[in-house]
């Protein structure tokens, strides 16, 4: 009888590891089929799936967004198109904070998710012109300045494309290190200047006006791709980044195109993306040499194009430094990331296979835990990437939202689930969220052969032994109780663990 995977092409260590990655964590059936296809083989088909996640269908008022959030990351196969969204969501930062109603945040999410893939200039320009990033950063509306009010051009848009979009706010080296000047300072990579003839760009753009109405200055924010409005544009010449001058006359769309060519093109680009890449899919420490690699490709993907996010997906998930822990007992103090708090659910519940639906309670309970989904505090994002944990000596953006109450909460969470007052095996958190535990009751009376289990399934088989043992003893001392009561223990000892949370 054959058992598990004839001729696997990863190891049931490296397969799990990887869908941590490059997915919402793994479950059993996607792991056995990355083993089945190799690591190569399940990128190739993930960028050849069709799009299938959205939040289309949503009210347009205030609720349903982050409940289908993760419904898709629990459930939909475009797992890969889903990361890459989050974290593109995650650099390209707009919130409902300010964008209040769900019709003005879908066609963004919706816009990333469809751009997971593209060139990063292509990405660059629909977020530039979409009316939910004009309504969030004052572009749309923007107009150009009025010497006889005194009025100059809104600079929001123009400071955040290049401070926290694409350049950031200093030079740097390939390798993402920072470029230093004779007195060892960093070196700016634009001036007030800069941002102000960006500003000046960034003019004469109005909201898309609804079927069969007039274009308007100042109209009520709608949801779209914004419009041009010729008469509110600057059309004087401007000098954007390392002398570069967009003329006079252009069209507020060749003014834009420009401008995002000559940052596109800028080299801090390459590091700056391949930083971020990196920390919101695999490390939050990169070493230099890692983020040189990945920066190479971004620069060029082998057939001279730049901006390919496909080869940079692929870089960032396939490189030496990302696979070097793959079987564990190779752990590196700067090596993975916290959980944050929307792939800690998501993750916990597909490791079992589990599902859900639009009723989910997790739109209510992820602000507790740190990350009210698509609701970010500023334009900074949930957390700072290069955030560093006090007495760490290391970055770790997730850290700076995971507070004491927030940790408990994550427990609690775990508890809701995986004590359900159900004493089937399908526990059920809510009407929207079920796991099966099914798999793991039989194992159960043999305590260490349930945890050996459920270290595969949570921990991809690399538990360290002193912790596996510890997870043995709080199943003994549970014994008397139901086989399914002590599975529960286990889980629940290892969903709480430090261990589990930060995924190596």
């Amino acid at each position: 009888m054959q058992v598990g995977i004839k001729n696997p092409l990863a190891t049931p260590a490296a397969a799990r590891r990887f869908l941590e990655q490059g997915a919402f964590g793994p479950t059993p059936s996607e792991a056995l089929h990355v083993q089945t296809v190799g690591l190569q083989g399940w990128l190739t088909e993930q960028f050849a799936l069709p799009q299938t996640s959205n939040y289309s269908g949503l009210p347009v008022a205030q609720s349903g967004l982050p409940a289908r959030f993760i419904v898709n990351a629990v459930t939909n196969q475009d797992q890969l198109r889903q990361r890459v969204a989050f974290a593109l969501s995650q650099i390209f930062v707009t919130s409902l904070g300010k964008l209040t109603f769900n019709g003005n945040m879908i066609g963004f999410q919706n816009m990333l998710l469809a751009d997971s893939f593209v060139n990063y200039r292509q990405t660059m320009e629909d977020v530039t012109l979409s009316a939910a990033m004009g309504n969030y950063l004052d572009m749309a509306n923007n107009a150009a300045a009025n010497p006889a009010t005194g009025s100059v051009a809104n600079e929001n848009y123009a400071r955040e494309l290049m401070q926290l979009f694409s350049t950031g706010p200093n030079m740097l080296n390939q390798d993402g290190t920072l470029k230093l000047d004779a007195h060892g300072l960093p070196i700016p990579t634009y001036s007030q200047f800069t941002i102000t003839e960006f500003a000046r760009v960034f003019t004469g753009w109005a909201y898309p006006p609804p079927p069969g109405q007039a274009l308007r200055w100042n109209a009520y924010p709608s949801a779209g791709t914004m419009v041009p409005f010729n008469a509110y544009h600057d059309f004087g010449a401007k000098t954007l980044l390392n002398g570069y001058v967009s003329p006079a006359g252009a069209t507020p769309l060749q003014d834009v195109r420009n401008a995002l060519d000559n940052i596109f093109n800028h080299p801090n680009v390459g590091p700056f993306v391949a930083t971020q890449m990196i920390q919101h899919l695999v490390k939050s420490n990169p070493s230099p040499a890692y983020v040189s690699r990945v920066a190479a490709v971004f620069n060029n993907n082998g057939k001279g194009v730049r901006g390919d996010m496909k080869a940079v997906v692929t870089a960032v998930l396939l490189d030496t430094e990302a696979r070097a822990n793959d079987q564990g007992g190779k752990d590196q103090p700067g090596d993975g990331h916290l959980q944050e708090p929307a792939l800690f659910v998501a993750g916990m519940i597909r490791a079992f296979g589990g599902q859900a639906n639009d009723q989910n309670y997790y739109e209510n309970d992820l602000p507790y835990m740190g990350q009210d989904i698509f609701n970010s505090p500023s334009v900074f994002n949930y957390y700072t990437p290069s955030y560093d944990v006090p007495g760490a000596g290391l970055m770790g953006g997730e850290f700076q939202i995971y507070t004491p109450n927030n940790a408990i909460v994550r427990a609690n969470e775990v508890k809701s689930l995986m004590f359900s007052p159900s004493l089937s095996p399908i526990q059920t958190y809510g009407p929207g969220t079920s796991v099966d535990l099914s798999p793991f009751v039989a194992l159960a009376s043999t305590p260490s052969t349930l945890v050996d289990a459920l270290d595969l399934t949570l921990t991809h088989g690399t538990m360290p032994a002193a912790m596996k043992a510890q997870v043995v003893a709080a199943v003994n001392a549970a014994g008397g109780r139901s086989n399914l009561f002590l599975v529960q223990t286990a889980a629940y000892v290892i969903l709480s663990s430090g261990y589990y949370n930060v995924w190596h």
